[in-house]
């Protein structure tokens, strides 16, 4: 999140029990809220912690992707990912 949002992870536990890392899960989900990725698209933070549903991370992953491609088309008139150009929105 904090290439997305610069500073948005304020600290980002590298050590600790499962608390402590989850946490940092709780922090990416939070941001991706924030980004505007819609309740629906969300993982949940066991989802990946414990890889209960692992489809359901790469899901919200891929909307966030569309998300962060649409905000950066309507920004520029450049597709920041090699090998494509923005299409009229």
């Amino acid at each position: 999140m904090n290439k997305l949002i610069p500073g948005y992870v304020k600290k980002i536990n590298t050590k600790g029990g499962n608390f402590a890392l989850m946490e940092n899960l709780a922090a990416v989900q939070k941001g991706m809220r924030e980004y505007g990725l819609p309740e629906d698209e969300l993982f949940q933070p066991v989802d990946l912690f414990e890889a209960r549903n692992v489809k359901a991370v790469v899901k919200s992953l891929a909307a966030l992707a569309r998300l962060v491609s649409t905000l950066v088309c309507r920004s520029t008139s450049v597709w920041w990912w090699p090998g494509g150009v923005c299409q009229s929105l």
